[in-house]
């Protein structure tokens, strides 16, 4: 099953727009293909940021997101052309991406390195834009994770 999982993540890199490679500053800085930025994650806890067109934030204190978010969009635009364009939204999608939001900015100013409560919004910001997408929700990851599991009696 986990090959099967591995399998479906390389499908979809090779068929991403564009992919957030994300590493810390103790790994060894890899060449990013144009589709890719390098993301250095942590960098509150290290100084050195010598590598180039790396984006340095830390998802622990928020350092560097604002930047991050910039790039993402930058490079959005780039991929959508100069092309205006209408983006559509029920109300029902919006109130889910609006949860998705105040989870993952919940996630970052109140998890304080407790990965538990990160972990927690991380899993509600996920399972509001499954909604969205139509895609399995916790309790079916669940399921299938308990399904292959040998609990004593």
């Amino acid at each position: 099953m986990e090959k099967i999982g591995i399998e479906r993540t390389h499908n979809e890199i090779k068929n991403a727009d564009l992919i957030l490679h994300v590493i810390t500053p103790t790994d060894k800085p890899i060449d990013v293909a144009k589709n890719e930025l390098l993301i250095v994650n942590k960098c509150d806890t290290s100084t050195k940021q010598g590598i180039k067109n790396a984006i340095y934030v830390s998802a622990k204190k928020g350092d560097g997101i604002n930047g991050l978010i910039k790039t993402v969009i930058k490079h959005i635009h780039t991929i959508a052309g100069d092309k205006e364009s209408v983006l559509m939204l029920n109300a029902r999608t919006y109130e889910l991406l609006q949860d998705a939001k105040k989870e993952l900015e919940q996630a970052i100013k109140k998890s304080n390195g407790d990965y538990d409560i990160l972990s927690e919004h991380v899993r509600y910001a996920a399972d509001a834009i499954g909604k969205i997408l139509g895609t399995i929700s916790t309790a079916d990851i669940l399921d299938a994770t308990f399904s292959q599991l040998c609990l004593g009696k």
